[in-house]
């Protein structure tokens, strides 16, 4: 299990721009980044790999899968309140 930390941030364009910090393989932004009907879909070269990301989004929470190559991760994750 890892525990990292997800940015998500609207650009000028109305795109979105994702990143994540992560103990192990430090800050990673992802890339062609599409977001339809509460899910996002986006990738990440990681190691000479690409990793492919889907979210769905459900208010607070999110659920998704990560895949790299033959490897198939699931991801969870609570929208983190400022204080």
């Amino acid at each position: 299990d890892l525990t990292d930390e997800m940015t998500i941030t609207k650009d000028e364009e109305g795109g979105f721009e994702v990143s994540i910090e992560s103990d192990v393989y430090g800050t990673m932004e992802l890339e062609d980044i599409t977001f339809e009907k509460m899910v996002m879909e986006a990738s990440v070269e990681l190691n000479g790999d690409n990793v492919s990301f889907e979210f769905e989004f459900d208010g607070d929470s999110m659920e998704g899968m990560v895949y790299a190559g033959e490897d198939e991760l699931t991801i969870t994750a609570e929208r983190k309140k400022k204080n």
